[in-house]
C-alpha cells in the first residue's frame, strides 16, 4: 500500500505529524466557531427557595463593582465555586475583566513577587483579588490561592498567599492535637472554615441564623476587615498558642432590659438572651423601673473581641416549634459599653429597622 501511494517508510512520521496538526487545527476552529456563533454563556447564582431570584455572573460582577468601594477602599477577595466547563470559565474570565476593569488585579505589583512574599494591605487598596480555580481563571489569582490542607509540615504552608479550607470539626481537632502549629500558621496566613456536612464556604444569606448574626456582630462598621486582637499578630513572639492570649480574669456581665420601641407586630413577644424576659403584648414594651435583668457571673478567660451578645425578639404566639424572629441585634462584647444604651434592631433579612431599638443598662466588671 505504501508503494502505491508513493510513501516511503521514512516519511510516515512526517505525514502523521501533519495529520495531527490538521486535526488539532480543525478542532480549534470548530470550538472557535461555536464560541462565536453561540449565545454568550453565563453562570447563574440560583436561590434556594422559590422567592429567590437568579442572577447572571454579569449582574453579580456589576453589583460588586458598583458597591465594592462605596464606604472603604480596602481590597476584596473573591472566591468562586465554579461548576462550569472550561469554555464557560473562559467566558467568566472575560466577564470579570470587562466588568472589573481597573479594579481586578491581573498581574503582580511591581517589586512584589507572589512567590516570595505577600503585598501590604496598603498596596491593595481599591483592588479585587481572585482565588484560583482553572488555569486562565487561576491566572487572575495573584496573591491569594486556595490550597488543600495536607498538614503543617507540608511545603505549601510557607507559600505566601495560600488559603487553607478546613472543616469545622478538623479545626477543633487541630486545636487539640497541633495547637502550636495551628496558631503560628494563622498568625501569618489565612484559613477559612466550612461547616461540617457542607463544602459551602460562604454563609447562606437567605436564612437568618446564628452565623449571620455573628457575622454582623464581628464586622459591623468595620468596612469588611477586622484587626486581629492583641497576641495574634505575626510579630508578637510571646504568644505561642491560643491559650497564651486568654485573659487571666473573670467577667461579670449584667444586662437589664428596660424598654423597647417600634416593632412590626403587636402579638406577645419576648426578648431572648439565653434567658428570657416575660412575655409582653405591645410594640413598645416597658419592663418597669427595675427592668428585666440577665446576669452572667464569673466568666473566666473571655476575650471580649471574640465574644458576642445576641438579642432576639420573637413571636411568643408562633405555633411552630421554633418561634418566629421579629427582630434581632448582635454586638461584640468589647463594643458593649457600660451604662444606659440604645441597641438598634434589625429585621429577619438583616436590614436596620427604622427607630427599632431596645433600651438597656449594661454593667461589666473584670476581677
Amino acid at each position: 500500500m505504501d508503494h502505491k501511494r508513493g510513501v516511503s517508510h521514512e516519511s510516515i512520521p512526517i505525514l502523521a505529524g501533519t495529520l495531527r496538526d490538521k486535526v488539532e487545527d480543525t478542532i480549534h476552529s470548530t470550538r472557535q466557531f461555536i464560541r462565536d456563533h453561540s449565545p454568550r454563556p453565563s453562570v447563574r447564582k440560583l436561590g434556594q427557595n422559590q422567592d429567590s431570584e437568579s442572577s447572571s455572573q454579569t449582574q453579580v460582577s456589576d453589583g460588586h463593582k458598583e458597591s465594592a468601594f462605596q464606604t472603604t477602599d480596602l481590597p476584596i477577595i473573591v472566591s468562586l465555586e465554579v461548576l462550569a466547563d472550561e469554555d464557560q470559565q473562559e467566558v467568566m474570565v472575560q466577564i470579570m475583566k470587562e466588568e472589573w476593569a481597573g479594579l481586578l488585579l491581573t498581574g503582580p505589583l511591581d517589586g512584589c513577587d507572589p512567590k516570595f512574599h505577600a503585598p501590604r494591605l496598603e498596596d491593595l487598596r481599591r483592588k479585587i483579588l481572585r482565588v484560583a480555580i482553572c488555569r486562565n481563571l487561576g491566572n487572575l489569582s495573584i496573591y491569594t490561592f486556595s490550597q488543600h490542607f495536607k498538614g503543617f509540615d507540608n511545603r505549601t504552608t510557607k507559600k505566601p498567599g495560600h488559603i487553607f479550607s478546613v472543616s469545622e470539626s478538623r479545626i477543633h481537632e487541630l486545636s487539640t492535637t497541633n495547637p502550636y502549629e495551628l496558631f503560628q500558621h494563622n498568625k501569618n496566613f489565612m484559613m477559612r472554615a466550612y461547616p461540617d456536612g457542607s463544602r459551602m464556604v460562604a454563609m447562606n444569606w437567605q436564612n437568618l441564623d446564628e452565623g449571620m448574626m455573628l457575622n454582623e456582630g464581628m464586622f459591623a462598621d468595620e468596612e469588611g476587615w477586622v484587626l486581629k486582637p492583641k497576641g495574634y499578630g505575626a510579630l508578637e513572639r510571646e504568644t505561642e498558642t491560643y491559650h497564651d492570649t486568654v485573659p487571666r480574669s473573670k467577667l461579670d456581665l449584667k444586662i437589664t432590659i428596660l424598654a423597647g420601641e417600634k416593632r412590626d407586630k403587636t402579638e406577645g413577644t419576648i426578648v431572648e438572651c439565653k434567658q428570657k424576659t416575660r412575655t409582653t403584648e405591645s410594640d413598645h414594651p416597658d419592663f418597669g423601673k427595675s427592668g428585666y435583668t440577665f446576669s452572667f457571673k464569673g466568666i473566666y478567660g473571655t476575650n471580649q473581641e471574640f465574644a458576642f451578645i445576641r438579642f432576639k425578639i420573637e413571636d411568643d404566639q408562633s405555633r411552630v416549634a421554633s418561634r418566629e424572629i421579629l427582630s434581632w441585634a448582635c454586638i461584640r462584647l468589647d463594643r458593649l459599653r457600660c451604662g444606659y444604651r440604645f441597641v438598634s434592631l434589625m429585621d429577619p433579612k438583616g436590614c436596620p429597622i427604622s427607630d427599632g431599638k431596645l433600651l438597656i443598662k449594661v454593667e461589666k466588671t473584670l476581677r
